[in-house]
């Protein structure tokens, strides 16, 4: 698979889709887990609108529930990034760091199909 480039002209590492997932996550400061939608995914990390402070770099515990709602797939990211929403309120790129590999197996082929219909010319 090709990266995808993003608005500010970088190339990503992993093609990314707008695949809607429920999130709960907390970072190592916090108790409680948070929970929030992202709105887009790719088998190396997650953007997530988020209102608040954080620094890059900060790791973040993750338990994403699959879109067919079957499994909760858990690991650990950090913060990549700070930006903006497609509708310009904040969130933050999440890049993973420890997730089992048969996690990762099901995000990869998650966005392999949404690319693919994303990509499929219109009948």
């Amino acid at each position: 698979m090709r990266g995808d480039e993003d608005g500010g002209g970088r190339v990503r590492e992993a093609p990314r889709a707008a695949i809607q997932v429920n999130v709960h996550y907390r970072f190592d400061t916090r108790h409680e887990f948070t929970v929030g939608t992202a709105i887009d995914l790719s088998a190396t990390g997650v953007f997530l609108p988020f209102e608040g402070t954080q620094r890059v770099g900060a790791m973040v515990e993750l338990a994403l529930l699959s879109p067919d709602s079957r499994r909760t797939l858990h690991g650990f990211g950090r913060v990549a990034r700070i930006g903006s929403c497609p509708d310009g309120k904040p969130g933050m790129g999440v890049q993973f760091v420890s997730f089992d590999e048969s996690d990762l197996e099901l995000l990869e082929e998650l966005v392999a199909v949404a690319v693919e219909e994303r990509e499929r010319p219109a009948s």
